[in-house]
């Protein structure tokens, strides 16, 4: 219940950061650095974003995933 707020909160944090930390003024080595770890954060939390609300927010975390690929894009997107 707490991931789709986690995920809308990362995504609108981070995005905030990596539009004042682009700006031409703001580009020092430890802004680009911190301003990688915000895209970084952010990716980790949108990548597997779809997978988690299938399965936990849509209540499906006890039937297993049926295609092959399925279970394999699965563990792609959380690792």
């Amino acid at each position: 219940y707490i991931a789709p707020f986690l995920l809308a909160t990362t995504i609108v944090a981070n995005t905030l950061i990596v539009v004042v930390l682009s700006r031409r003024h703001m580009r020092t080595p430890t802004n680009i650095v911190l301003m990688s770890m915000a895209l970084c954060d952010m990716f980790t939390m949108l990548f597997p974003a779809p997978w988690l609300f299938y399965m936990y927010t849509f209540g499906n975390h006890y039937k297993p995933l049926s295609p092959v690929r399925a279970c394999q894009a699965w563990n792609y997107m959380n690792e």
